[in-house]
């Protein structure tokens, strides 16, 4: 199994921010209907943005 290199960084906020990331995509994709009704934080929201920008594409 592959580590994303991320993970390999030693850059605990950048891991941290993607494991948000991670568990944001894994809830959309899973149960997009708890997204609506969430109380998102700024950050999740910016990381929401950067992810339907990364699959629009």
């Amino acid at each position: 199994m592959n580590v994303p290199p991320v993970l390999l960084s030693g850059n605990h906020e950048v891991v941290r921010l993607w494991r948000r990331k991670q568990a944001l995509i894994n809830t959309l994709n899973k149960r997009r209907d708890m997204l609506d009704s969430a109380d998102l934080s700024e950050e999740d929201i910016k990381l929401m943005k950067v992810i339907k920008e990364e699959t629009t594409i």
